[in-house]
């Protein structure tokens, strides 16, 4: 679970550039590697959601947007455990893996869910269309077929529509800046666009 004191710890390893505090000191010390936390069975898994491929997914906090290829991104809410006792745990004995419990994992396994809401797209019904939110994640954009790029406000499902005459190449996968003004694409055509989202032009 990513509320588990080792991975909570973990990322936030990971962001402060492979460094560890030091209990005594208080301070950040380099550590030349980052220490991998293994999480071998999953805590959620369903097949009722979508009925496709999915080639995209993203935590929104505590939601989590998918996409399939079916021209929709779905929001939705898994329903986890939220006592730690309740998941299959991984423990190291001897540089040997192996897990705490022998209950059967199927028993274990989170399957409910809440759907929230569905964001429509426009002709990208084709496999690896990959969108991207800005990093206060209120902004939603996802590119299509013809190198337009939809940007959906999450809390409203409003969006704005990009394009350019010069990009129509498919739109492969689209990153905001950590500002959330620009937004860059990489098409099909091996071309790189930038665009700024509060005026929308290239």
């Amino acid at each position: 679970s990513l509320e588990g004191e080792d991975i909570k710890n973990a990322i936030t390893n990971s962001r402060e550039g492979g460094q560890e505090r030091n209990t005594e000191s208080n301070n950040y010390v380099a550590n030349s590697s980052l220490r991998t936390v293994h999480q071998q069975l999953p805590i959620f898994s369903s097949s009722q959601l979508h009925s496709n491929y999915v080639d995209c997914v993203q935590f929104v906090g505590d939601l989590v947007l998918s996409k399939t290829t079916t021209n929709t991104i779905a929001l939705w809410k898994p329903e986890l455990k939220t006592s730690s006792h309740e998941l299959p745990l991984i423990e190291k004995q001897n540089n040997i893996e192996s897990s705490t419990t022998s209950i059967s994992t199927s028993s274990k396994l989170c399957t409910n869910f809440l759907h929230l809401f569905d964001f429509e797209c426009s002709e990208c019904d084709v496999w690896y269309v990959r969108f991207g939110t800005d990093p206060e994640c209120t902004k939603l954009a996802i590119g299509n077929k013809f190198g337009d790029i939809r940007v959906f406000n999450i809390g409203t499902r409003s969006y704005q529509t990009i394009t350019n005459m010069n990009c129509n190449g498919t739109v492969r996968h689209v990153s905001f800046s950590p500002n959330s003004k620009s937004i860059i694409a990489v098409c099909d055509d091996s071309t790189l666009w930038k665009w700024d989202v509060e005026k929308k032009s290239q």
